[in-house]
């Protein structure tokens, strides 16, 4: 982690050292996937979306419709999907 955003939010910048990992072959940003955020009950109140910087993880940034969501919910309430890819 290099950096956190300055809203509060659970939002962090990342740096991926390019000596460990070859760059993703498809790097269009934000990647076609997210997760959605639950509470509790099950209610959507958030998500989070994946950034790539020329194919390399640059950050993860979680929102929500209210309050900023603080920290990282657990993997209970975090809900992975893919996009569709839009027709051209």
């Amino acid at each position: 982690m290099v950096g956190r955003c300055e809203c509060g939010c659970a939002t962090v910048d990342l740096q991926v050292d390019p000596r460990w990992a070859l760059p993703a072959p498809v790097s269009k940003s934000p990647i076609p996937a997210e997760a959605s955020v639950t509470d509790d009950r099950g209610r959507q109140i958030g998500g989070i979306l994946v950034f790539l910087d020329r194919g390399y993880l640059s950050c993860l940034e979680i929102y929500s419709a209210a309050d900023p969501i603080t920290a990282w919910p657990d993997a209970a309430h975090r809900h992975p999907m893919l996009v569709p890819r839009r027709a051209r």
